[in-house]
């Protein structure tokens, strides 16, 4: 039989006191005497007591509860840009309410109606492979809780959001490629209305430019999770002109062209070179290992709830979007080795 709450009238009826009382006690009021404050704190403490943060924030009209929607919980990303979330969160005294849209716009917009009743303090969202566009989020904004996007975002205009800078990053990752003597490259991307796929693009495209290298448009792929990517890379390795590199932009990505590349027995680089945007583990256990475009996914979950909370705090100074852009890093490793004469 679970054992009943504590509760301040409990305390105050032991100690023979009002209830009020208690509760200035508790909160070391100085009408109260020394003596009578610490009764109340030991006697709170034999007995467990705990205040109920809930009530306490329904009578105050506020809220301890910042909601999160991401696509799914899976690979190594997403779990840690939780865990960067979760500790700003935890810092501030503030719970997390997760919510996966599992890449869908229908369930997205269900999630945001269960956080909108659940009075939540704000939102953190990375965007499904179906969003398009942010309509749905306007009730949200409306009722006055601010909201901060990452990783996944439509490009749109005048929202708070943090970010790697793509374009960049794709542009050093195909130069790479390019210097190392691959010269049919295929990027595998994701939904073609998201930045994370259109910055991307565009820095493959700027690599290929710079280097006097035309831009093939069937060498640009997508691909919304693992059994897509495994399906069309199977088809641009069936190729006659196959390509001798492949450029994915995610750790999903990653792991369906491996698979494909395995099922059609050919080996890595020395058949095809591969390349990823990659916060994980697969990068290293693999052999050979997987040259990568670090991005920490922890450090974005922290950015983009250190910005959620400068929102929730700061209501009248943070009307101006503020967009934050972190560092990438490219890790060399086995899976990109130069061709001979490169």
């Amino acid at each position: 039989m679970r054992r009943k709450q504590t509760t301040l009238k409990g305390i105050a009826e032991i100690l023979g006191v009002s209830h009020t009382t208690v509760s200035r006690a508790l909160k070391d009021h100085p009408d109260i005497s020394e003596e009578m404050k610490i009764q109340v704190q030991q006697l709170a403490k034999e007995l467990n007591y705990h205040p109920n943060n809930l009530a306490v924030n329904l009578r105050k009209n506020q809220s301890s509860t910042i909601g999160v929607i991401i696509p799914e919980i899976s690979f190594y990303f997403f779990p840690s840009v939780l865990k960067g979330i979760e500790e700003v969160a935890h810092n501030m005294g503030y719970n997390v309410m997760i919510m996966q849209s599992n890449e869908s716009l229908q369930r997205e917009k269900e999630n945001v109606g269960l956080l909108l009743g659940n009075r939540i303090a704000g939102l953190l969202v990375s965007v499904s492979y179906e969003t398009k566009e942010y309509s749905h989020f306007d009730e949200i904004e409306n009722a006055g809780i601010p909201i901060v996007f990452f990783d996944k975002v439509v490009e749109q205009k005048n929202i708070f959001k943090v970010d790697i800078d793509g374009i960049k990053a794709a542009r050093e990752g195909t130069t790479h490629l390019i210097e190392s003597g691959f010269k049919n490259i295929v990027l595998l991307a994701g939904n073609p209305n998201m930045s994370i796929s259109i910055d991307r693009i565009k820095g493959y495209k700027q690599a290929l430019e710079a280097n006097g290298m035309a831009m093939v448009l069937e060498n640009i792929l997508y691909a919304n999770n693992l059994d897509e990517a495994e399906f069309v890379t199977q088809q641009v390795i069936s190729r006659k002109n196959r390509p001798d590199a492949i450029f994915t932009i995610s750790d999903q990505n990653l792991s369906g062209a491996l698979q494909a590349i395995k099922k059609a027995g050919l080996t890595i680089p020395d058949d095809i070179a591969i390349l990823s945007f990659s916060d994980g583990p697969l990068t290293t256990i693999m052999n050979p290992s997987i040259s990568s475009i670090k991005h920490s996914g922890y450090q974005i979950g922290n950015k983009a709830a250190s910005l959620l909370f400068y929102r929730i705090q700061n209501p009248e100074q943070a009307l101006i979007p503020i967009v934050q852009i972190l560092e990438t890093e490219l890790v060399i490793r086995e899976s990109t080795r130069k061709r001979q004469g490169a």
